[in-house]
């Protein structure tokens, strides 16, 4: 699945906060957030955070689902 329509290259599967943020058109506290309720995961990699991306993905599918339900 790839939900939003890019190209992530091969050799770097995982991204910034703020690339999550740019791809999920939120802030960058927002990623924090969510990421702080397990909704989305990521992986401390030195000083900062990264981003899987097809853990973005399951994330995207599990919001939509729950859309769908209410």
């Amino acid at each position: 699945m790839n939900f939003l329509k890019i190209d992530i290259p091969k050799l770097q599967p995982f991204l910034t906060k703020k690339e999550v943020a740019g791809l999920l058109h939120v802030s960058m506290h927002t990623v924090d957030r969510e990421r702080q309720k397990g909704l989305l995961n990521g992986v401390r990699i030195g000083g900062s955070v990264r981003f899987y991306y097809p853990d973005i993905e399951e994330y995207i599918s599990t919001i939509r689902q729950q859309k769908r339900r209410k």
